[in-house]
């Protein structure tokens, strides 16, 4: 993929506003007009990063929120010209900041990086389809509801959306698994405040979109709503 093309996947939902984008990992992340789109110290945690797929994983992820702020502008959804730069929270706590008011962004990636630029609270996940065999020795952190749904179907693809699920809906409640999992807040099959779905970015990944709030969304063409 090149650094200056757009992102493999784009689409925008217009309800609520956002524009959700994915590709691979970058090959060329080093390259200066992408490290710029890191602020301080996410460049500095880029520095410390020993492996290149995680900073290849960390710049890409950046670079498709700049994509995302960009074709939210061109529809006129931002007020914006300038590229979107993410910002670590002080505390350390809960996903970066965006900066601008209204406006909140997830991101997550493993064989495939995803990004979510959002006029609403938003969390997403993604896991390569290999990652099923590790989800499966996982079942702790699911309530009894989550793990009777997995019971009745065992599928890879089934476990996978309901770790994706689960981590989207974490996500977007700004806690991760820093909130016990199994709590029934965070019980991905029982909840009245998130609107989940997922879609395949690509062939070998799944991935999964929480939007918190009892509103509608309009979940666009290739993503399935996520329930019971």
């Amino acid at each position: 993929m090149d650094g200056d093309g757009p992102a493999p996947g784009l689409v925008v939902l217009d309800t609520p506003a956002a524009v959700i984008v994915w590709s691979r990992p970058l090959t060329d992340w080093d390259r200066p007009e992408l490290t710029a789109l890191l602020d301080p110290p996410t460049l500095a945690r880029l520095h410390r990063l020993r492996r290149e797929i995680d900073r290849a994983r960390m710049v890409t992820a950046r670079k498709l929120i700049a994509d995302a702020g960009r074709a939210a502008a061109e529809r006129g959804l931002l007020g914006t010209t300038g590229p979107v730069i993410l910002h670590e929270r002080a505390d350390g706590r809960g996903g970066p900041t965006t900066g601008l008011a209204g406006w909140r962004a997830s991101i997550s990636h493993d064989n495939a990086v995803v990004a979510v630029l959002a006029r609403a609270v938003v969390g997403v996940d993604t896991q390569g389809r290999d990652s099923a065999v590790d989800v499966r020795a996982l079942t702790s952190v699911f309530t009894d509801a989550e793990r009777d749904w997995w019971a009745a179907r065992g599928t890879d693809a089934d476990a996978l959306r309901l770790w994706t699920a689960k981590e989207a809906l974490l996500k977007a409640r700004g806690t991760g698994f820093l909130s016990d999992p199994g709590l029934p807040v965070n019980d991905t099959l029982r909840r009245a405040d998130v609107r989940l779905a997922h879609w395949r970015p690509f062939p070998d990944a799944v991935a999964a979109l929480a939007v918190l709030g009892d509103g509608p969304v309009e979940w666009p063409a290739g993503f399935t709503p996520y329930g019971p």
